[in-house]
C-alpha cells in the first residue's frame, strides 16, 4: 500500500514541470543598485501583453511569452522609459536582460510647474537655421541663435517674454510669449527672418 501511495505521488508530480521563464528584465540605477517596484511591461506586435513590478531584487518575470521576438518597456511615461527592442527568446534557457533606469527626473503629483521653456528656432525662407541671430528682451538682455537657429529661454509664470530677433541683412521679427499660470506649457516656435524685398 505504502508504495502504491509513492508510486502516485511520483507519477502525479512528474506531469508537472518546473516553471519556464522566457525572460528576466533585471532593472537597475545608475549605480547599479536594483530598483524595486518599477513596471516593465512586454510588447507583442505593438500591443502591450504583460506586465510586471521589480521585485526587491530589481527582478520582473515573464514566463509566457511568444517565441517570436518581443519588445520591452521599461519605466513610466511621467519619468521616461528605456526601450529594447526585437528581444529573442532562448528556450529552453531564460534570457537575461539588463535595464539601466533613472528615475532622478521624475516629476512628483504635487510638483507644479512654476515656468514655461521656450525655444525659438530662427530660419530663413527655406527653412535653413539662421546662427547668429540677436533676440534682445527685457531692458538690456539678449540670447544670440546658435548654429541650429535655437533659442532657448525659460519665463516664469504670469510673465511674458517680448523682444525682437534681428540679423543683419533680415528685417527683424517680434517676438511675444505669456506663461500663463496654471497653464504652465512648453513652446517651440519657428521665427522666419526674411531679407528685405527691393
Amino acid at each position: 500500500m505504502m508504495r502504491l501511495v509513492w508510486l502516485l505521488a511520483f507519477s502525479s508530480g512528474a506531469m508537472v514541470a518546473s516553471p519556464y521563464c522566457a525572460y528576466e528584465v533585471k532593472v537597475r540605477n545608475p549605480s547599479g543598485i536594483p530598483f524595486a517596484n518599477v513596471p516593465v511591461g512586454m510588447v507583442e506586435h505593438g500591443a502591450q501583453r504583460a506586465t510586471a513590478l521589480t521585485d526587491s531584487s530589481g527582478l520582473a518575470k515573464f514566463c509566457d511569452a511568444p517565441l517570436q521576438p518581443v519588445d520591452f518597456v521599461t519605466g513610466t511615461l511621467d519619468c521616461g522609459v528605456v526601450l529594447v527592442k526585437g528581444v529573442k527568446p532562448t528556450w529552453p534557457e531564460t534570457r537575461e536582460i539588463l535595464v539601466t533606469y533613472d528615475k532622478a527626473h521624475c516629476g512628483g503629483e504635487l510638483t507644479f510647474p512654476n515656468s514655461c521653456r521656450i525655444l525659438l528656432r530662427v530660419h530663413d525662407e527655406q527653412g535653413r537655421p539662421l546662427g547668429g541671430a540677436a533676440f534682445d528682451f527685457g531692458p538690456s538682455e539678449r540670447s544670440i541663435s546658435d548654429a541650429f537657429g535655437r533659442i532657448f529661454r525659460s519665463v516664469k509664470s504670469g510673465e511674458n517674454l517680448d523682444g525682437v530677433i534681428k540679423l543683419e541683412g533680415r528685417m527683424p521679427a517680434p517676438i511675444s510669449e505669456r506663461c500663463i499660470r496654471g497653464n504652465e506649457r512648453d513652446v517651440e516656435q519657428t521665427v522666419v527672418l526674411r531679407k528685405p524685398q527691393r
